[in-house]
């Protein structure tokens, strides 16, 4: 953390500690900071720092006011503020004002901090995912241990389609089909026997079928990219992820 930032934690954590005669509750976002938080034994009020003689009149004031029927992003503390008519008090509410949103803007900054991090991690992880797509093993070298998934569009699936699906209903991977566009069993079913799947494979989930909804999209299978494939995309899938085999 640089010098800056050190310094306006430090500023925001005393700033607070001064803010007295409330009733917040604290808990830590790191070491050099707290923020005001929920709890299950919250009340309202406490999240602004206000009295109960304060939340009453709040509560007033969007009842009664005209405040109550115009489109508004006021807060409590802009309200309360805004009905008084003691300039000390005013100016208590804009100091409790000016630490709350002190505190979010510290919110945001460790957040996309956090967010930066994480999105570098999986961008790297996302590249290498790439990388190894072009070193992936084939679909001739699957073993028992592998599981493939096939995204397939019946209506498009011909010879490549199929010359693909037999090879590897004929290794002894666990397969699962994804059937796109939502065909009725009977459609899948007859597929299924004219590619002379064992039914004893199927009965023991060593091939599924399956009508897909919403798996396709977690691997970018749509119907475009199937009309590139000739009606079918298959995965391998390894213990560390899937990858792409054609």
């Amino acid at each position: 953390m640089n010098l800056k930032l050190s310094i306006f934690f430090i500023t925001l954590l005393f700033s607070i500690a001064t803010f007295a005669d409330t009733e917040y509750i604290y808990s830590s976002i790191d070491s050099n900071i707290s923020q005001p938080t929920f709890t299950k034994n919250s009340e309202p009020r406490e999240l602004w720092g206000l009295s109960e003689e304060e939340w009453e009149r709040y509560q007033q004031i969007i009842t009664l006011s005209p405040w109550s029927v115009w489109e508004h992003n006021a807060t409590p503390l802009s309200l309360l503020a805004f009905y008084s008519d003691n300039q000390d008090e005013r100016r208590r509410y804009a100091r409790r004002q000016a630490e709350l949103d002190q505190w979010r803007e510290a919110a945001v900054i460790l957040w996309e901090q956090l967010y930066d991090q994480e999105r570098l991690e999986v961008n790297k992880e996302f590249k290498a995912a790439l990388q190894n797509q072009a070193e992936h093993k084939s679909i001739s070298s699957l073993s028992n241990s592998d599981q493939v998934l096939v995204f397939i569009d019946l209506d498009q699936c011909e010879q490549a389609c199929k010359a693909t699906s037999n090879q590897i209903f004929s290794s002894e991977a666990t397969a699962h089909l994804y059937f796109m566009g939502r065909p009725d069993r009977q459609k899948i079913f007859q597929w299924a026997s004219q590619m002379e799947i064992p039914v004893e494979r199927v009965k023991q989930k060593n091939i599924t079928l399956n009508t897909e909804k919403g798996e396709a999209r977690r691997y970018g299978v749509n119907p475009e990219s199937l009309s590139e494939t000739q009606g079918v995309r298959t995965f391998f899938r390894h213990i560390t992820g899937v990858k792409e085999i054609l």
